[in-house]
């Protein structure tokens, strides 16, 4: 999700129709918009280690699929530039947040025997 939600913003906003209806925006607002998801995404993973404590894993990876959804609505009907920013950052916490918390859940979900160092070297 990273990569790719980070990584699309740039050819977006080249596109003719992004131009026709934005604008052509100068660099510090293209700044704004590329670097609001990074800036989100930041903010997302600094919250994990007080939002996971708090209300769980599990929780937490609804959360940031939520708080997901809203920023990809935001930036799909953003109506102008500082809309659109503000749909990259929500979407860059959600990412931030789920970049953190998924790999915990996946360890505390697994196997004792796939989830620990020691239990892997003895496989081999």
């Amino acid at each position: 999700m990273f990569g790719y939600d980070s990584g699309v913003i740039t050819s977006t906003i080249g596109q003719p129709k992004f131009v026709e209806y934005f604008g052509e925006p100068d660099a510090a607002t293209v700044g704004g918009i590329v670097s609001g998801f990074t800036g989100g995404a930041i903010l997302g993973a600094l919250s994990v280690s007080w939002l996971g404590d708090s209300i769980g894993r599990k929780k937490t990876i609804f959360v940031g699929g939520a708080i997901s959804t809203v920023g990809c609505a935001l930036q799909a009907g953003a109506a102008n530039i500082p809309m659109l920013i503000a749909g990259r950052v929500i979407a860059g916490v959600s990412v931030g947040i789920l970049t953190a918390i998924v790999p915990l859940y996946c360890v505390s979900i697994s196997a004792p025997r796939i989830s620990s160092i020691h239990g892997f070297a003895n496989q081999l």
